[in-house]
């Protein structure tokens, strides 16, 4: 079913239970991780601003333990591009990334034919902590007084003005170390989308991602800052899927990931 057609917010889909249940198995694999690789689990939580992505981080995080709170980034949002508003604003839009098949490549649409949401700024699609407070399928409590306008203003964003490639992998690579700064020595969590978190990855490690990023993937980084204020990253783990493998499934899903960093 085309849930789109009918959804009062058609960008911003939720979780299936069995999305909940995967970002529970990813905080224990998470913790398993670190206690390999002798790092300290994270003690703080940052998510993209939409639903599913709010979701995933709480269930994540209070799977993990001891972090008390989640804070909605606007930095770690989904590409805002015209391939992202053709899949859910364009005629016929089935969430298919760039815009239903049945459009040919390269089809111009009318500003008539699209949906009126598209044209409205990017900030106003966002969910805010009042938003997630009859959302039961948030687990942890969301971080009212964290503000992200500080790294990044999405508000400039529409259908009429959307983001480049540049652009993305820029602002991906200045919320991920701008978060890093704010907690020096300590590991935090940071929940995006599936191209998002192959973007951090090319654009911090500077190589072409070699996997493609499955759903709650976990990719693991560190660091250090030179005198200069540079950043230099290490990835230690990449796409880790393990915990989606069980006795009685044995299928690796595709999509919609988890990055920490």
């Amino acid at each position: 079913k085309n849930w789109i057609k009918t959804a009062e917010r058609p960008f911003d889909p939720p979780l299936t239970q069995e999305g909940l249940v995967q970002a529970s198995r990813c905080g224990q694999r998470i913790v398993e991780l670190c206690e390999k690789l002798g790092k300290a689990k994270p003690r703080h939580a940052y998510t993209s601003p939409l639903l599913r992505c709010v979701e995933t981080c709480s269930n994540v995080a209070k799977s993990i333990g001891g972090i008390p709170e989640v804070k909605i980034e606007h930095g770690l949002v989904e590409s805002l591009t015209a391939c992202w508003y053709k899949s859910w604003g364009a005629p016929g839009a089935d969430s298919t990334w760039g815009g239903p098949t049945h459009h040919p490549a390269g089809t111009i649409f009318k500003d008539e034919d699209m949906h009126p949401l598209v044209f409205a700024p990017a900030t106003s699609l966002f969910h805010t902590p009042d938003m997630m407070d009859s959302c039961d399928s948030v687990s942890i409590p969301i971080d009212r007084t964290y503000s992200s306008a500080s790294i990044f203003d999405a508000s400039p964003h529409s259908w009429k003005n959307v983001e480049r490639k540049g652009g993305i992998e820029k602002r991906l690579r200045l919320t991920v170390e701008s978060l890093a700064k704010n907690h020096a020595n300590e590991t935090v969590l940071v929940n995006s989308h599936g191209g998002p978190c192959t973007h951090i990855f090319e654009e911090l490690i500077g190589q072409k991602a070699p996997t493609s990023v499955g759903y709650t993937a976990i990719s693991i980084y560190e660091y250090q800052i030179d005198q200069h204020g540079s950043f230099s990253w290490k990835n230690l783990i990449l796409n880790d899927t393990e915990h989606l493998w069980n006795n009685w499934r044995h299928i690796r899903i595709t999509q919609q990931p988890m990055s920490k960093v």
